[in-house]
Formats: C-alpha cells, sequence, structure tokens
C-alpha cells in the first residue's frame, strides 16, 4: 500500500527533475525517450510476468505512472503554450489578429478527444469481465482467468498507448530554438503594427 501511495509524489518529484531537459532538448527529443521506457516495460511485463508476478506486478504499478505523471506534469502545459504560440504566428502571417482566445480552442480539442477517452477502459473492462461470468460459475479456474483478464488489461492498454505516443512525439517540430524564432516573430510583428498604427494616427491627426 505505502508503495502505491507513493506514486503520486515521485511521479511530481520525477516531473520535476525531466523539467530542465525538457526545455533545454526539447519535448520532441524527451518525450520519446519516456515514452520508450514505457515500451520496454510494458514488453518486460509482457515476456517475463504473469497474472501470479506479484513482485512484477507491483513494480510495474509503481513505475509507470511516475513516468506517465511526470510527463504530464513537466511539460503538458507548456507543449499547448508552445503550440499556441505556433498558431499566433500562424495567424499573424496572415493578419488575422482578432482571433477567439487559441488556448480556449486548443484546451478544447483536447477535452473533446482525450476525456471521452478515458471512460474507454472501463467500458472495455466491464465487457471482458462480463464475457467471463460462465467461466467463474463452471469453472474451478475461473479465479485464474478473470486475474489473466485483469493482467492483460493493466499492460496492453498502456503499451498500445506508448507506442501511438512515441509516434506522435517523434514527429514534433517544436524545438527550444524554433519557439524562440517564433517568439521573435511576434514581438517584431507586434512592433511593426504598433508603429503602423502611430503613423496612421498621426495621418489622421494632421489630415
Amino acid at each position: 500500500d505505502w508503495i502505491l501511495s507513493a506514486i503520486p509524489p515521485a511521479g511530481l518529484v520525477c516531473g520535476v527533475l525531466i523539467y530542465i531537459p525538457i526545455r533545454t532538448l526539447g519535448y520532441q527529443r524527451v518525450y520519446p525517450i519516456l515514452f520508450a521506457a514505457n515500451i520496454g516495460l510494458c514488453f518486460m511485463m509482457v515476456l517475463l510476468a504473469d497474472q501470479g508476478s506479484t513482485d512484477l506486478i507491483i513494480f510495474f504499478l509503481a513505475v509507470y505512472p511516475t513516468i506517465t505523471g511526470a510527463v504530464q506534469s513537466a511539460g503538458f502545459h507548456l507543449v499547448m503554450s508552445d503550440m499556441v504560440l505556433e498558431m499566433k504566428r500562424v495567424h499573424a502571417s496572415e493578419q488575422r489578429f482578432d482571433q477567439p482566445s487559441l488556448a480556449g480552442i486548443f484546451m478544447g480539442v483536447n477535452a473533446l478527444f482525450c476525456k471521452p477517452a478515458d471512460y474507454i477502459l472501463p467500458v472495455i473492462a466491464a465487457s471482458s469481465l462480463g464475457d467471463s461470468e460462465i467461466s467463474l460459475e463452471e469453472s474451478e479456474h475461473g479465479s485464474d482467468h478473470v486475474r489473466e483478464i485483469l493482467f492483460r488489461l493493466l499492460i496492453w492498454p498502456p503499451l498500445i498507448f506508448s507506442i501511438l505516443q512515441w509516434i506522435a512525439w517523434r514527429s514534433y517540430t517544436l524545438t527550444p530554438a524554433k519557439t524562440r524564432q517564433i517568439r521573435d516573430e511576434l514581438i517584431r510583428t507586434a512592433s511593426d503594427r504598433s508603429k503602423l498604427g502611430n503613423v496612421t494616427s498621426h495621418r489622421s491627426t494632421y489630415s
């Protein structure tokens, strides 16, 4: 119990530890490494463990949520802010300055796709366990079958989603150098707009 209760603070500590390399190297380098570690951990469980491997299951329950929590706490909001920054640059290049809140749009899209995903796994788990009712009633090995189902639900969804995340972050292109360049471009654009506004106001005054 004490191991599982230590997972949330351990995730926060790991989030602080990986914050510096994230800001130095960029998300596109650090995140694939972290998700590759998750993939390796899941493959280790698939190859070496089963539903009766209590020690390995506890190890997995301690390490995987810690890495996932560190990813979320260390950089998720920073990633969102950088994507908003890039979208602002696109809008500025198109002279579209009076746009609704880009941060709100990104958070809305995130809620639209990610929040429903939180409920997919419980539905799959309920369906899988529902299919095992006959095994529980008619077979003395039914409890082993249920543990096997729970073990698969513990390992395979993290493996699948870690692979998808690894692929997605491999194609992420907002490096620290690029975000600095985008900020400089936005500053120059804001300065040019301010100068243009001053010139326009002076002309209207004299006219």
